[in-house]
């Protein structure tokens, strides 16, 4: 978690001025929502958001994610969900 905006910056200005970073991930207000319906059970929840072992995960929303980018100088392009799954591309201006 203390690492994601490094991680994010970096990736970031290894791109080319108009080069495009398309980011997925788990969205954790999406999975909350699922766990609510009933949809998901405890253990796959504990396995999406913290991973297998050795796994190092950070947790995120989609919110979350366009605004880190924004500060980074990045154009939001797109942004879906497909299930739990939030996928949204950005430009380098």
């Amino acid at each position: 978690f203390s690492e994601r905006d490094k991680v994010l910056g970096h990736w970031i200005s290894r791109l080319a001025h108009g080069g495009k970073l398309i980011v997925r991930i788990i969205d954790v207000i999406e999975v909350a929502r699922l766990s609510l319906s009933g949809q998901v059970n405890l253990r796959e929840i504990n396995r999406l958001l913290y991973g297998e072992d050795g796994d190092q995960r950070c947790v995120l929303s989609m919110e979350e994610l366009v605004s880190i980018l924004t500060v980074h100088g990045m154009k939001i392009e797109r942004k879906s969900f497909d299930g739990m799954f939030a996928l949204v591309t950005a430009v380098r201006p």
